[in-house]
């Protein structure tokens, strides 16, 4: 599972990799630098568009959480701010995302939050933040889906990010982590020709042992972190203590 992100790092490299005209659209108006991005805000996304010299490739705002197709826009209808890479495989009806609707999200990393070990009702999970060893970016596999409103016209972009399962670094906690491709991979995730879902199956497996870092947090991201006692070590001190935001209401996210 991924249900928070950050993309607060220097992502220029890695979208110099994506292929990404930087002159097409201003990027600091679509990728601002924040601790805490949440199910249905709108994030940065590359998705597999038709390019040319006339339209090259560029970074796109979609939503958060992703509104199928089958749904004909029902506001009770469940958005998956995650898909399994099982489900996409199997599942007749998002297996055409998979064939046709790849998308790459930017980020400097994601959160986990591991379950207490005690069996005490008021014992908290702990917060962690999980970032590429190396130290550079990373480029979270997604796929997505556009809805055009027959009475306005109005466009609207939606995707979710793909989940595997755990490498050794996310096992220790949380069962499930998003698929992270590397840089010899994105010209063939990103292409706009349909692709089978076989010929992607080896790109939908967990990042190789040692690829990712984790930090643990004294606090959750978008909260205040504690005082910490003289006796904590430093890796627990909050990084993220300055954004605060809450979420908005009214449509229904899950998070399969």
């Amino acid at each position: 599972m991924c249900g928070r992100f950050s993309t607060n790092t220097s992502l220029g490299s890695l979208l110099t990799l994506l292929g990404v005209d930087g002159a097409a659209v201003p990027l600091s108006d679509l990728i601002a630098a924040r601790d805490d991005v949440r199910p249905s805000e709108p994030i940065a996304v590359v998705a597999n568009r038709v390019t040319d010299a006339a339209h090259p490739r560029h970074v796109e705002l979609f939503t958060w959480g992703l509104v199928p197709f089958w749904s004909r826009g029902r506001a009770d209808a469940p958005r998956p701010i995650n898909l399994r890479a099982e489900t996409l495989l199997e599942r007749r009806s998002f297996r055409s995302l998979l064939v046709r609707q790849r998308a790459l999200v930017p980020a400097a990393g994601f959160y986990e939050w591991k379950k207490p070990e005690s069996a005490a009702k008021r014992a908290k999970k702990t917060p962690y933040f999980l970032h590429r060893a190396d130290g550079q970016p990373m480029a979270l596999a997604a796929v997505w889906e556009t809805q055009t409103d027959p009475d306005t016209g109005a466009r609207t972009q939606t995707c979710a990010l793909i989940t595997t399962e755990p490498n050794a670094e996310v096992r220790e906690v949380h069962d499930r982590m998003p698929v992270l491709l590397e840089p010899a991979h994105f010209e063939r995730w990103l292409t706009a020709n349909d692709v089978e879902p076989e010929a992607l199956r080896a790109l939908l497996r967990p990042a190789p042992d040692g690829t990712l870092a984790l930090q643990r947090l004294a606090a959750s991201p978008g909260q205040p972190a504690q005082p910490a006692s003289p006796a904590a070590p430093a890796a627990q001190l909050g990084l993220f203590d300055t954004q605060s935001f809450t979420s908005r209401k009214g449509s229904r996210y899950s998070r399969p």
